[in-house]
């Protein structure tokens, strides 16, 4: 991977083209993420999410599912909590965990720790390729970056944002008010040759894989999209990539 240093903004860019891993809801498919809108509440946003459609790409399948899973995670209290029910029941513990899912599953909710055969069968993998002509990345594992953010683009970002500086903690922050609003400069800003960026480059929060958020321009001008994504294949039973994820964080998946 090549990268160089925007002379105009200081950003860090990163060479294209790239290719990844999706898993999206058959229904909607790979390329039709949700239209964002400015002015909506972005709370359930995607980090790098602007106004307009993004889509995020993972670099290997088991970082695509912890990114996809991450809501379901079993915390030490959700286990404390299980444990204690098992306890005051006499039951063991995965037949409280199949009792209390069935009973969310009537409500039409999923708890933290159950993840039903539903959600498998609903979605598929998907391969994604994202031409070198969509443009150069950003990427935010650099610290120059992260220093051009904060000083040289400070009165830009400070005017949509609130924040003077951008530090780590604030770009990979759950504030998502905050994180969308430095995206949504990101998309706007042109850069030394007069191109603009494909997207952002990125380390996955619950994993070491590395993820691209990809801002569909083209798609969203009513043009043919640059960017492509396979037919998509069903997730397996058992799926070892997503087996390894729901072992690690203690996730029932039936």
């Amino acid at each position: 991977m090549s990268t160089r240093i925007c002379q105009k903004t200081g950003l860090v860019l990163c060479d294209g083209p790239f290719a990844g891993y999706r898993i999206a809801n058959a229904s909607y498919g790979a390329m039709n993420p949700e239209n964002r809108q400015d002015g909506e509440l972005r709370d359930d946003w995607s980090r790098w999410d602007t106004p307009g459609r993004t889509i995020d790409v993972a670099d290997t399948l088991e970082t695509a599912f912890r990114e996809c899973l991450a809501w379901t995670r079993m915390v030490p209290s959700h286990q404390k909590k299980l444990s204690r029910l098992a306890a005051l029941w006499d039951m063991d513990p995965d037949d409280v965990m199949r009792e209390v899912a069935a009973d969310f599953e009537k409500l039409g909710h999923m708890q933290p720790g159950h993840l039903p055969f539903s959600w498998r069968d609903s979605r598929l993998i998907h391969g994604v390729q994202v031409p070198e002509s969509s443009g150069p990345w950003v990427d935010m594992e650099d610290q120059a970056t992260l220093d051009a953010l904060s000083l040289r683009a400070s009165a830009g970002i400070k005017a949509i944002t609130g924040r003077e500086e951008i530090d780590r903690a604030t770009a990979y922050s759950n504030d998502r008010d905050v994180t969308t609003r430095i995206a949504q400069w990101l998309r706007g800003v042109v850069l030394d040759d007069g191109t603009e960026l494909a997207g952002v480059r990125f380390r996955s929060r619950v994993g070491n894989g590395i993820c691209w958020a990809y801002w569909m321009r083209r798609t969203d001008l009513g043009l043919t999209e640059a960017a492509r994504a396979d037919a998509g294949r069903e997730i397996r039973n058992p799926e070892p990539d997503m087996a390894a994820v729901t072992k690690a964080w203690g996730i029932h998946s039936w």
